[in-house]
């Protein structure tokens, strides 16, 4: 049976792959107490949607019997291993070899694998895949003090099938897998069983595109159904929590074991799956703007646990949740930590200045205010749902009536949608006013909490 093992809300600047990892390490800690892992067989496998910095995560993992394989972004680019240096060449030796771009074919080359295999769901599933190819590192974030950044090689592979259970438009999947491939530039592939099986044909079998296309993890990722018990009109609710982690350990030959290799799959950022668009929706996969702001409520719930104003938000790539937070004014003793800030930058440490292929979406509780819409501006939110209106600050009638420059691109204010949700949120509030002490926050809130129906 897979059950939910953990879930922790991270810090603003934690390190979200060294939380992973830590998880991780207890997992197969316990999966290899169990006896379900033994010297000698093969690498357990830890595969997630995309969100995490897989390479990273790996790096972390190294010492370990495990592969990680991920979903990529298709707008990211990595690099081919160097080319044999030519005799009589001089200056500082090359770190990286050309580029491999997801979205330009021509970078591609010819595959090292090629399989096309019939699927009962999905029709014909084509696997196709790239070895040797690694991220470009930089000095920053996690890696600003690792004095000798490692080339990270995995194994790249593009998955295409030719329709979806649910009728959407079946999109390509882009998966890295990672290999026992050296970390250092100079170095070849290890000769350890794990490097040769990335590199036989075997690898993608029909066995491997099964795994690949009917896991409940790759099933997200292509947009189908992703837990059990959901169907095209029920979903199950949004994936969104940071570092959920589900796993099957059963003690080595108890009652219901069976001889399958365990499996630890980790989420940080999951989708909320193949729903029905609601009015004003993106069209991407079709979450709903009341299943946006409603993990927004869900969010500004777990800030209220803790004393917080009941204030949450959501950031949305598409149907894949790439911020969420609720406020810490109370916690961080400051100004400038609102729930749709905070989230924000989150999805902002995650894309940079790439451009985003999928249209962005904020969803809060609460009507964003001058400088959380400011942010939405810069980042480039397409959307904004919010629940209840905020009467002192709200800045719903900015965006409305908002004139960029001519020609500006930067700073055009998105589609504002309010009163979705609006009961749930005003109704957060005035638990707070019920429970909080007096104080000026508590005064603000309750402007809030008194709004009329």
């Amino acid at each position: 049976m897979c059950t939910a093992l953990d879930a922790v809300r991270l810090a603003p600047g934690a390190d979200l792959a060294a939380v992973t990892a830590g998880q991780i390490r207890d997992v197969l800690a316990r999966l290899i107490t169990a006896g379900h892992w033994r010297p000698g067989d093969p690498q357990m496998w830890v595969v997630m949607d995309a969100g995490y910095d897989v390479a990273r995560l790996a790096w972390l993992l190294r010492d370990l019997p495990v592969r990680v394989l991920a979903r990529l972004r298709s707008d990211r680019v990595l690099r081919r291993p160097i080319p044999p240096r030519q005799p009589g060449v001089l200056g500082r030796p090359r770190r990286h070899g050309g580029e491999f771009i997801f979205g330009d074919p021509a970078s591609w080359g010819e595959p090292d694998v090629t399989t096309v295999t019939e699927t009962r769901l999905y029709g014909t599933a084509t696997a196709r895949a790239w070895h040797r190819l690694h991220p470009r590192l930089t000095r920053r974030a996690a890696w600003a003090d690792c004095p000798d950044l490692p080339i990270l090689e995995g194994t790249l592979i593009r998955l295409d099938v030719t329709r979806l259970p649910s009728g959407a438009t079946a999109k390509p999947v882009w998966l890295w897998c990672s290999t026992s491939a050296s970390h250092h530039p100079d170095a070849t592939l290890d000769a350890t069983p794990a490097a040769a099986m990335v590199d036989r044909p075997a690898q993608l079998d029909p066995a491997l595109v099964d795994r690949v296309v009917q896991r409940p993890m790759a099933l997200a990722m292509l947009g189908g159904q992703t837990q059990p018990g959901q169907t095209a009109d029920r979903p199950v609710g949004a994936q969104h929590r940071l570092g959920q982690l589900e796993q099957s350990v059963r003690p080595a030959g108890s009652a219901g074991s069976d001889e399958a290799s365990p499996t630890v799959r980790a989420a940080v950022h999951g989708r909320f799956g193949d729903m029905a668009s609601g009015p004003g929706a993106v069209q991407d996969g079709g979450v709903t703007p009341e299943e946006i702001v409603g993990a927004a409520i869900e969010a500004a719930a777990a800030g209220l646990k803790v004393g917080e104003l009941p204030i949450g938000a959501v950031v949305l790539a598409g149907d894949d949740v790439v911020g969420w937070a609720y406020t810490h004014e109370r916690g961080h003793g400051r100004r400038l930590v609102h729930a749709g800030l905070l989230a924000m930058m989150e999805a902002d440490e995650r894309f940079g200045w790439v451009e985003h292929e999928r249209p962005l979406r904020l969803g809060v509780n609460l009507e964003p205010c001058v400088m959380c819409l400011g942010a939405a501006m810069a980042l480039g939110v397409r959307e904004v749902y919010y629940g209840v209106e905020s009467p002192d600050d709200g800045a719903a009638r900015i965006a409305a009536t908002w004139q960029p420059g001519a020609g500006s691109r930067w700073h055009q204010a998105p589609a504002v949608f309010g009163g979705i949700r609006r009961g749930e949120s005003r109704e957060q509030f005035r638990r707070y006013v019920a429970a909080a002490v007096d104080s000026p926050l508590r005064d603000w809130a309750r402007t809030i909490a008194e709004l009329p129906d």
